[in-house]
């Protein structure tokens, strides 16, 4: 009876144990901004794919015990908002020197390719560089980082509030160009069935990253945390299985 007494007296010690113990202790969560824009994400699930970058931050976070929650409203607002520390980042985000006072950069967590797109039965001038949109007709959206790169280069810019009304834009002829990624521009051209409808020069490629807020608590410990995270993912082929999916 003894050896049984001493070990239901070690019961509460070691639920006391169980109950502190790292491992079982509740996740940290983040909050994290994006806008529709696939296939880096979706606003809603399509035939159960939630876009690359979006499963692949979850990933990174779920490695390292942070949960991530995603919340979706237009460009212009998921920045504002991340800016002035409403949420912990902002999915899919360019690296610019202005942003750089609000914001703390991931390691890349993908790519993006930026082109000019005309009219399939254009046959004005091929652009070849940022530079040459001088004083041209061009369209992009509002808000994203194109509209300032053309403002800079002096075209004759049409900044549309969304990326459908910029394409419809294209193809009626109040723009010759429209300067946007194309991945996404693609996509979404597939999606409204006008594809066929035009056709890119190629222009650069660059990073996207999570763009954390720097008034975020914290924030640096939680980008460190994230980065090892992804490391993770590009080693074990998580990364890889993921963006296999979409292709």
């Amino acid at each position: 009876m003894a050896p049984l007494i001493k070990r239901l007296a070690l019961v509460p010690f070691t639920l006391l144990f169980l109950l502190s113990s790292p491992r079982e202790a509740p996740a940290e969560t983040v909050i994290l901004s994006a806008m529709h824009y696939p296939p880096y994400e979706f606003a809603e699930p399509v035939n159960g794919l939630r876009g690359f970058d979006l499963e692949v931050i979850e990933a990174a976070f779920k490695r390292v015990q942070i949960s991530a929650e995603f919340k979706f409203a237009p460009w212009k607002r998921v920045l504002e908002h991340t800016k002035r520390g409403l949420f912990t980042g902002v999915l899919s985000c360019v690296h610019s020197v202005e942003r750089e006072d609000s914001f703390l950069f991931s390691a890349p967590t993908s790519q993006s390719t930026d082109a000019f797109f005309v009219r399939a039965d254009f046959d004005g001038f091929k652009p070849t560089s940022i530079e040459d949109m001088a004083e041209r007709k061009v369209g992009t959206v509002l808000g994203f980082i194109h509209e300032k790169i053309m403002k800079d280069a002096g075209a004759n810019l049409s900044a549309y509030p969304s990326d459908e009304l910029a394409l419809k834009g294209l193809l009626n002829g109040r723009v010759d160009y429209l300067f946007l990624p194309v991945e996404f521009t693609l996509f979404r051209a597939n999606q409204l069935g006008i594809s066929n409808d035009m056709r890119f020069h190629k222009i650069r490629q660059k990073n996207l990253h999570l763009c954390f807020s720097r008034k975020w608590p914290d924030i640096e410990k939680i980008v460190e945390k994230f980065n090892e995270g992804l490391a993770a993912v590009r080693a074990d082929g998580t990364y890889e299985a993921i963006h296999d999916k979409y292709r």
